[in-house]
This record gives C-alpha cells, sequence and structure tokens, in this order.
C-alpha cells in the first residue's frame, strides 16, 4: 500500500489514543547496504529482520506501534522495554551533525 503522510499518522496515532515520540531528522535516508537484526533468546537465533527498505524502525512494547508503522515497528515483549524504547534511523552521511534527535 501507500505510504501514509505525517498529518495522516498523527491523527491515526490520536485515534488509537498513542502519541508518537520520535520525529525523523532531514537528513534521514534509505540504508545503502543491506542490513538486517537478530533476535536471539539463550543464544538462539529466533527471527531475523531486514532493516532494508525504510529509513527507520521504532522498537518498543506497545502493540499500537505495528497499526501506526507495519514493518517500521519491531515489537518487544519484555518488562524492561517501555512502550517506544529505541529507533534505529538511517541517515545520509554528512561531514558534520549540527542536531541530533533523543528519543525520550
Amino acid at each position: 500500500g501507500r505510504q501514509i503522510s505525517k498529518l495522516e499518522m498523527v491523527a491515526l496515532a490520536q485515534s488509537l489514543g498513542v502519541q508518537l515520540k520520535y520525529t525523523e531528522p532531514p537528513e534521514r535516508a534509505l540504508p545503502v547496504q543491506r542490513w538486517r537484526l537478530y533476535e536471539l533468546d539463550a543464544g538462539t537465533t529466533v527471527r531475523g529482520k531486514s532493516l532494508s527498505g525504510q529509513t527507520y524502525f521504532l522498537i518498543g512494547r506497545d502493540e499500537t506501534l505495528v497499526q501506526l508503522l507495519g514493518d517500521q515497528a519491531l515489537l518487544l515483549q519484555h518488562h524492561t522495554v517501555s512502550g517506544q524504547h529505541a529507533v534505529l534511523q538511517f541517515r545520509s552521511h554528512t561531514e558534520s551533525v549540527e542536531r541530533m534527535t533523543v528519543l525520550r
């Protein structure tokens, strides 16, 4: 399907009672190399996830993230993980970084 706009995303988030705590930076970019993320349990790979084709992934325990972000949401159901815990963000290469985006 088509990718929804930022305004549509905010409206959908509000209808689900969720406030997204992350905004992508202007230097966002699709990854040049192919990346994979592996989930391990007791040292054994449980599943792998391709990180190609998206500019960022939001990691957290809040299941409504899947409704909002689809494949860009990575759910971790563990008591130490917060609702919107971390972000993997791909950026275009720049010589200097003037601003950092922090998820709080």
